[in-house]
């Protein structure tokens, strides 16, 4: 992704209603396993639940996310991103980017979430 790119995407209505879906699907992924799935998981592994940063350093621990920074890295670039405004196409490439590998780290851990609370978790 380079200015070029983003230049690319946004000439056009299509282009701009597809990075702004990324851009909201991005965030609500994050939202998601961040504020949602992992408090539950912790939970239902009795694991204790504190605030998002903490749950991140447990999950790190379950080998359940590769990095908790990263992860803190990750939100720091979803709120970039929501807030950005595509006047110059150069500013943001470097962050779509960035927020184009971090979909394959969410996937990656999402993954790794799965398979502890299949293992761990007895069904009823």
């Amino acid at each position: 992704m380079d200015a070029s790119r983003v230049h690319s995407i946004i000439s056009s209505d299509l282009g701009i209603d597809r990075l702004e879906s990324f851009g909201a699907k991005f965030a609500r992924m994050q939202d998601t396993m961040i504020d949602k799935l992992a408090p539950c998981l912790l939970e239902v592994l009795g694991e204790p639940v504190f605030a998002a940063i903490d749950n991140l350093d447990r999950l790190e621990r379950l080998n359940c996310v590769g990095s908790a920074e990263e992860w803190i890295a990750m939100r720091r670039l979803r709120n970039r991103l929501v807030h950005e405004y595509l006047e110059r196409p150069a500013d943001p490439a470097p962050a779509l980017a960035r927020a184009c590998r971090f979909t394959d780290t969410m996937h990656r851990d999402f993954q790794a979430m799965r398979d502890l609370a299949l293992a761990r978790i007895q069904p009823v």
